[in-house]
């Protein structure tokens, strides 16, 4: 079952605290695995989502399927890095490629730079209700409001967030229904496997425009109107513990800058 995208509702440090701290933490979190390069680093802040899954009492078992979902992602990340690599003392030689330790080295650390923004992202998705998502990243948007449409960015962001998920359920169920009928591309040879690949994106496609068409017929029963000014019947009130989660992570934040001057 697909796990990212999805909201978990219970009682927790994480669920309680504002939006737009979640929103800021998770930027930071974002901005260090982006910013640092060295591989310690980026365990760390694997480590740091870790614990942000285990103090907003998410399921354990999210962090496998989270990372199960994006495998052949996360694969192709590392063995791109693992064989392109050319630094580094020779470790061994595959299929023509001499693998590295820089090249190991290399992977690992784009590895858990990429499943440290997985994890970030369905804790954010987790522990946050979809308005109060989107009303987070517009506030923390709201500096280039001058500029930019923010409320509309946000929540276009927000809806794409939680349309994922219900995409790959729909694939899902594709895959069960041409299996229903003795399809099965899984023991197939490369060739056909493609081909099933796209006699699923039809259909798929035609899912998108039909959810498309009733979340827009939705909005509008709503009296929704781009760029005019909305209000809520939930109002953000910011918190003691608000606060020292934003220190904390700003206090990250400068520790991530500190690390990166000194490891060069």
């Amino acid at each position: 079952m697909m796990v990212f995208g999805r909201y978990y509702p219970v009682a927790s440090f994480w669920h309680r605290r504002d939006p737009r701290v979640k929103v800021f933490v998770l930027a930071v979190l974002v901005a260090m695995a982006l910013l640092a390069k060295d591989l310690w680093w980026q365990v760390l802040v694997f480590a740091v989502c870790l614990g942000l899954f285990l103090t907003a009492r998410l399921p354990g078992i999210w962090v496998l399927r989270t990372l199960h979902s994006f495998r052949w992602l996360l694969g192709l990340i590392f063995l791109l890095n693992l064989f392109l690599t050319r630094a580094g003392n020779p470790l061994v030689r595959v299929a023509g490629f001499t693998l590295t330790d820089y090249g190991l080295y290399l992977a690992s650390a784009y590895f858990f730079r990429l499943a440290s923004l997985l994890l970030g992202g369905a804790w954010l998705m987790g522990t946050t209700e979809p308005m109060l998502m989107v009303r987070g990243i517009a506030a923390f948007l709201r500096p280039l409001r001058r500029w930019l449409p923010v409320e509309e960015i946000a929540l276009v962001i927000g809806m794409a967030l939680r349309f994922f998920p219900l995409l790959l359920e729909e694939a899902g169920e594709i895959t069960l229904a041409q299996r229903a009928r003795g399809v099965d591309f899984r023991r197939q040879r490369w060739d056909r496997k493609i081909k099933g690949l796209l006699a699923m994106v039809i259909p798929l496609f035609l899912s998108v425009l039909r959810r498309s068409g009733e979340l827009t017929q939705a909005m509008e029963a709503r009296g929704f109107v781009p760029g005019a000014f909305r209000t809520s019947h939930v109002e953000l009130e910011w918190e003691r513990g608000d606060t020292f989660s934003a220190g904390l992570s700003f206090l990250f934040f400068l520790a991530g800058l500190a690390w990166r001057w000194i490891a060069g």
